[in-house]
């Protein structure tokens, strides 16, 4: 004589007047230990990702001392093919929908952190640099570079902070110890 339970998947077997064995209990048994084996491998599974939090921002002595905007800002196609030079002039409508965060050099201090929360999974950083540069689209501008948030930049794992160097011949990236 069997019982079932459909509800639960609940299953006893009558075995003699006052004895029941509980068959599932096997399952019970597997499904604890994958959930320990679940519970010990996904933190080490979640150690190899990394995702950027902060992108510092770090002029060198001669963009620190002179009137330098640089912008980080959500990526999209309309922020890559919007010439840089454009980009800067006052009223620019891709700047004013991209919702920049604007750091301004001039004042003294030579590094700015920029949280990149809440930007999607890259962002584009614009430096207005100045003197004559050539425009281009996408990264092919020195003035301008994309920043995947997770995985790899240029073939190196990203880290929670990459450091953005602007100089006068452009913007370098990296990621920080």
């Amino acid at each position: 004589m069997a019982i079932f339970f459909s509800q639960s998947s609940f299953f006893l077997e009558v075995l003699g007047r006052r004895e029941f064995t509980h068959p599932s209990t096997i399952t019970i048994m597997k499904f604890r230990s994958l959930l320990f084996l679940s519970a010990m491998t996904l933190p080490v599974f979640f150690t190899g990702c990394s995702s950027v939090k902060t992108v510092e921002i770090v002029a060198d002595g001669s963009i620190a001392s002179a009137s330098v905007q640089v912008d980080v800002v959500k990526d999209s196609s309309a922020v890559q093919t919007v010439s840089v030079s454009q980009y800067f002039l006052p009223g620019n409508l891709v700047r004013a929908g991209a919702n920049p965060t604007t750091v301004r050099f001039g004042t003294g201090s030579t590094s700015y952190p920029v949280s990149v929360a809440g930007k999607g999974s890259k962002v584009v950083v614009l430096a207005h640099l100045p003197g004559y540069h050539e425009d281009a689209t996408g990264d092919a501008d020195k003035r301008r570079k994309t920043i995947p948030l997770s995985g790899k930049y240029n073939g190196v794992k990203v880290t929670p902070t990459m450091r953005v160097n602007v100089s006068q011949g452009g913007i370098t990236v990296s990621p920080t110890k």
